[in-house]
């Protein structure tokens, strides 16, 4: 049993059901006059009525539910709805209409099956937005790789376009100069031998030979950068044998040493081995000695030497040259911007040997780089991997 009767309950929460029924967003709830003024309406039908009128209530209009025969004050059991005809956004409410007097008292809620129908229709909006948002970002996504790959492709390009600038550089000019030399002086031998003395015939001839040597290390290096550009060059990593390769590359390098007066030096174990490809090691060691004794003036020296740790052999070649300020340094590895200078006798370069040794000590796994001071000398330093039964220096 109720400890209240139902009046003396409605009388002490009065105040509570009140602001309960005034806020509540799922009932709606409005109080009309019999000429159609509003005399109340709580939140949820506030927003209904908002841009609406009396005159506005369609299945039954206003002007029928006045007349309804009032039966314990319940005069209307049905959906009501706010709208016009002509308009799409009416609105409909599961109502009761009660009357007392003069005032009629709406009472309405949504209907559940309009709002299953609502939830379904959001849901499917919400599953049409989520994989919308998915496939935008799997768009974006793909349109980011695809930039990636156009911006690496972009860079080949420019690459392959130097390279061929460079290729063309270098056989218009580098390479066509010393036939100059070669043909200037085989000509005055040939047609004038009996007029020169001895020591004049040994200068030209060492001319000819210094010419046709530079002349055929170009050529050689252009021929296996040529054919690396192309991936046709043939890389094959096995043991070999520091020391050998050293030995074989200061032998073809000591009469170019000598002409200058200059002191090369390695210093290898005889027993220390690499994991190298041996023509790309002799390229490279043959390219930075050569480099070396051309930069390096007379009476100076330039030397080999190298440390180990765990896995990688250090091979520092370094010289008394005249060295290189930062701006040259920046500058050595880049096939765009690579400088070409001549050597402390005139000899000429193109750049094209540095970016073959960079391209053989990376193709095996090494690293290179340069330690220079202008007017002091040059360092420069690769690491190639190292044999697993190889020696320590001591």
């Amino acid at each position: 049993m109720y400890k209240y009767s139902n009046s003396t309950f409605f009388k002490e929460w009065e105040e509570e059901m009140e602001i309960s029924l005034f806020d509540n967003q799922s009932i709606y709830i409005a109080v009309f006059s019999i000429e159609g003024t509003l005399l109340f309406a709580n939140k949820a039908m506030e927003e209904v009525l908002i841009s609406r009128s009396p005159n506005d209530l369609l299945n039954p209009p206003f002007s029928k539910l006045i007349h309804f025969p009032v039966t314990d004050k319940l005069i209307y059991k049905g959906y009501i709805t706010f709208g016009q005809e002509s308009q799409d956004d009416n609105f409909s409410l599961d109502s009761r209409v009660y009357r007392k007097n003069d005032i009629f008292l709406i009472i309405g809620t949504l209907d559940s099956n309009l709002l299953i129908a609502h939830n379904k229709s959001m849901r499917l909006l919400n599953h049409q937005i989520i994989d919308l948002q998915r496939s935008l970002i799997k768009e974006k996504f793909e349109l980011q790789k695809t930039l990636i790959q156009l911006k690496k492709a972009n860079d080949s390009l420019n690459e392959a376009n130097a390279a061929k600038d460079k290729f063309f550089s270098i056989i218009a000019h580098d390479l066509k100069n010393p036939f100059s030399v070669l043909l200037g002086f085989s000509d005055l031998l040939a047609q004038n031998l009996d007029d020169y003395d001895v020591q004049n015939v040994k200068e030209m001839i060492s001319a000819i030979h210094q010419t046709s040597y530079q002349t055929y290390q170009l050529l050689e290096d252009l021929l296996l950068w040529s054919r690396s550009q192309l991936g046709k060059l043939s890389f094959h990593p096995e043991g070999v044998s520091l020391y050998e390769a050293c030995q074989s590359v200061f032998e073809l390098l000591e009469p170019l040493a000598q002409q200058k007066q200059i002191h090369i030096h390695y210093d290898v174990p005889q027993k220390l081995c690499v994991v190298a490809d041996v023509g790309m090691l002799r390229t490279i060691l043959r390219n930075l000695l050569s480099n070396a004794i051309k930069f390096t003036p007379q009476y100076g020296t330039v030397n080999l030497s190298v440390s180990i740790d765990h896995h990688y052999v250090e091979i520092a070649v370094t010289d008394t040259g005249i060295g290189m300020n930062e701006s040259i340094q920046s500058k050595l590895w880049s096939l765009t911007s690579s400088v070409s200078r001549c050597g402390t006798n005139g000899e000429e370069g193109t750049g094209l040997g540095l970016q073959l040794c960079k391209e053989f000590v990376e193709k095996q796994g090494g690293k290179i780089w340069v330690d220079s001071v202008e007017n002091k000398g040059s360092r420069f330093v690769f690491t190639l991997p190292k044999c697993s039964h190889s020696e320590d220096v001591e």
